[in-house]
């Protein structure tokens, strides 16, 4: 749209702007600490379950008393599932900067 010249409005004339206000700053918010606490947390706490899951089984000694794991794979899945779980909840709980 063209600006008005009195009563007319000329096509061709760039429209008025008000400058009244200016920019001060412009910022993009951040994704969010919250999801990559998360992640995070649910890698370091899967890698603890793992860790876990191995030193078990390195003293796994039916001879000495610690029994052996029926099946080694529901074992895995509890420990490694389970350190990711709380992992990531406490991950979650971490305060978020700005």
């Amino acid at each position: 749209m063209g600006a008005m010249h009195g009563s007319v409005m000329s096509p061709l004339a760039p429209p008025r702007v008000d400058r009244a206000f200016q920019v001060v700053q412009i910022s993009v918010a951040d994704g969010g600490t919250r999801g990559r606490h998360t992640v995070i947390g649910a890698v370091v706490g899967a890698a603890a379950g793992l860790v876990v899951y191995a030193i078990y089984q390195h003293r796994c000694r039916p001879e000495n008393g610690i029994p052996c794991g029926v099946g080694a794979g529901s074992e895995v899945t509890l420990l490694v599932g389970g350190g990711a779980l709380v992992g990531a909840l406490v991950g979650a709980a971490l305060p978020h900067g700005h």
